[in-house]
């Protein structure tokens, strides 16, 4: 099979479409399929970001994060890819330049993309730019990943602060999960890449997912619409805009969505799946609303994103096996905690750690605790949100004085 090469001039022009030099740094991972990452580098120059994208490429997949990186961290790796292991956080993220839209094909695990798969990608790719023009987002920019498409928003810079860190991560959220509602089939997915610190393919690159052979070869990443950064300030206002507050500032919402059940479910129970018997990934089960939350945007604390869903999967009642289906899914959708790990052992010894927790009465309780840590969940962090099953779960004597006298 002929050898295939990365592109150094699309590569530039990737380079500039980002426009990080003005407001810090470009990180740029690689990461080799099934290994993990590679390395790391923090880029403030154009020449050795193309020729490290170029000289990486033969060692995996190249990623580049869609917002600038503080210019703190060059010192870290400066303009040269090091075996580092992590980059960027959440909350290192000081400038929000643009939002990036992922869709892929869904087929074999760990295999590229047959061209059929991904001219449907494309072909949905084009729907959703129509969609978001009609919503009045400016056309985005196609690419073709080398398995699926992209759409990239442009949008001038917003300055994060405390003021509106949370409304812009949650408004990239909603952005992203109303598109793909409009767009997400059984054969096309959109991943969910909308937090702060996510990365994206350098298109440019050479694509590597797993053998390549006739069917599914390995492809060089490419822009179908050319890479000229055109931002939308219509976009960038809808980032902005704050959720509906009452008068007294607070969301008009006073109270939380409840489970559907309070005990832990029988070891029979099962995850929900579509008509074809592929599991359902919107809602597997039923959520809350802090669940779904987690379930959607994960948490920085990786580890214990992954042990929460555990924990709630276990409360639910599946078995091991199911949720370990779920939590690997859950990773490779968002996370990439576990990638180049033994993600099943990995699951396994939470899923031991929290049945080794079992009450007298052989429930689970749910991972309420530590979704209100996280922020997710309200109940006992602001006053009047209440949720029936946590008190049922956590109060015990609130439920016996709920209890009729007679």
């Amino acid at each position: 099979m002929k050898e295939i090469r990365p592109d150094p001039e699309v590569i530039r022009a990737t380079y500039r479409w980002l426009a990080h030099g003005e407001h810090g740094v470009s990180e740029v991972r690689v990461i080799r399929p099934g290994s993990g990452i590679v390395g790391i580098g923090f880029f403030d120059d154009e020449d050795t970001f193309i020729s490290e994208c170029v000289r990486t490429n033969a060692a995996g997949n190249v990623y580049v994060g869609i917002q600038p990186r503080p210019r703190r961290l060059l010192e870290h790796a400066p303009n040269a890819v090091r075996p580092l292991k992590s980059g960027a956080g959440r909350k290192d993220i000081e400038v929000v330049t643009a939002t990036v839209i992922d869709l892929d094909p869904v087929r074999p695990k760990d295999t590229a993309s047959t061209e059929e798969e991904l001219a449907a990608a494309m072909e949905t790719a084009t729907a959703a730019a129509i969609w978001a023009e009609s919503e009045g987002v400016a056309r985005p920019a196609r690419m073709m990943s080398g398995n699926g498409a992209q759409l990239w928003f442009a949008v001038p810079p917003i300055a994060l602060d405390e003021d509106n860190r949370d409304v812009v991560q949650a408004n990239l959220k909603a952005f992203e999960t109303q598109l793909r509602a409009q767009v997400e089939s059984e054969r096309i997915k959109v991943d969910s890449i909308h937090d702060l610190s996510r990365i994206i393919k350098v298109v440019g690159t050479v694509s590597r997912k797993g053998k390549p052979n006739g069917e599914r070869p390995h492809r060089v990443s490419m822009a179908l619409d050319g890479l000229g950064r055109a931002e939308d300030p219509d976009l960038r206002a809808r980032l902005l805009q704050p959720p509906p507050s009452g008068a007294n500032g607070r969301s008009t919402r006073t109270s939380l969505p409840i489970l559907d059940a309070g005990a832990v479910l029988p070891a029979s129970a099962k995850a929900s799946r579509t008509t074809e018997g592929e599991l359902d990934w919107r809602t597997p089960v039923e959520m809350c609303g802090p669940v779904r939350r987690l379930w959607n945007e994960g948490a920085e604390d990786r580890s214990l994103a992954i042990f929460n869903m555990v924990r709630f999967f276990v409360h639910k009642g599946l078995g091991l096996e199911e949720i370990t289906e779920l939590v690997l899914e859950y990773d490779r959708r968002g996370l990439g905690k576990l990638r180049g790990r033994d993600g099943p052992a990995y699951i396994k010894n939470c899923h031991d750690k929290i049945s080794s927790s079992v009450r007298e009465d052989g429930s689970i309780p749910p991972p309420c605790h530590s979704l209100q840590r996280l922020g997710y969940c309200r109940v006992n962090r602001e006053p009047g949100a209440r949720c029936e099953i946590y008190d049922f779960v956590f109060d015990i004597e609130k439920a016996v004085d709920a209890i009729p006298e007679d």
